[in-house]
């Protein structure tokens, strides 16, 4: 009963270790640390999946549905309203200078990116990084655990896995990875949770700080410091409205056009 559960953590550190390669002075890469990495992270996953004998019929590319896609939408702004909570309040209580600039922020941005700049960034964490990371901790591990295991418990083992690799930021990955394998779940698609995951990190975890440190610089008199606690009780309820929304679409049966044929509800448990 056990050993499921002892595979699926070893395959996430085996397919994590290759970051130690970041701690690798940058002069010596030839390309950018993060795509040495992820070359690297991409071997260990298929050699992995071979191991565990993981099926890849659950990768394959399918017709996103209209009902995924709505989820998706509501679940993405939910996202944008904690993240603007989040940042607006850091932005409003740092002290001056620690931070919080734009510039600062490319650059924290950047770092793993000495060759390529911004633009390395956006396609290798916007795009590289949560395929890899769904076809990881929900094609395989969480395919993978559900073979033996309840739904629930393979959901939750699965998450906190992908919180741990995210390090010292876990909660927020951990809760993010329980919605993603709930998207997993309820549509039968990884593809659905890698769009997810890469809005996500393109527009919540990106674009969204940007501007507001471009807006605290550019009109510091917006008032936000001034009025900071509504503004933070608002973007609550807006986010909890929206996870509303989210779960109501989620659990909605799909519209009939939508269908797909029992066969393809097996998908999760044979991934």
């Amino acid at each position: 009963m056990l050993w499921p559960f002892v595979h699926a953590i070893t395959a996430a550190v085996v397919v994590s270790l290759p970051w130690l390669l970041v701690r690798i002075p940058s002069t010596a890469h030839v390309i950018d640390p993060f795509f040495t990495v992820f070359a690297v992270q991409v071997v260990a996953f298929a050699l992995v999946a071979a191991v565990l004998r993981v099926r890849p019929s659950s990768l394959k590319v399918e017709k996103i549905s209209a009902d995924g896609s709505l989820a998706v939408l509501w679940l993405l702004l939910a996202e944008l309203a904690i993240a603007i909570l989040f940042f607006s309040t850091l932005v409003a209580t740092a002290s001056s200078g620690v931070g919080n600039s734009v510039y600062e922020l490319i650059g924290r941005y950047s770092r793993h990116f000495p060759h390529t700049g911004l633009a390395g960034a956006v396609f290798g964490l916007g795009v590289l990084a949560p395929i890899l990371e769904e076809f990881v901790f929900r094609g395989l591990i969480l395919g993978y655990v559900l073979r033996s295991t309840r739904p629930w418990v393979a959901v939750v083992f699965s998450s906190l896995l992908f919180g741990a690799a995210h390090g010292s930021a876990w909660p927020f990955p951990t809760l993010l990875g329980i919605l993603y394998a709930f998207l997993y779940l309820r549509y039968q698609s990884v593809w659905l949770c890698v769009i997810a995951h890469a809005c996500s990190n393109l527009l919540i975890a990106g674009a969204t700080p940007l501007l507001i440190a471009w807006l605290n610089e550019s009109y510091p008199g917006l008032g936000i410091k001034q009025h900071l606690i509504w503004f933070q009780v608002t973007c609550c309820l807006v986010s909890i409205s929206f996870l509303f929304m989210f779960f109501r679409e989620a659990r909605a049966k799909p519209r009939r056009s939508q269908q797909r044929p029992a066969s393809v509800s097996k998908s999760a448990t044979t991934a």
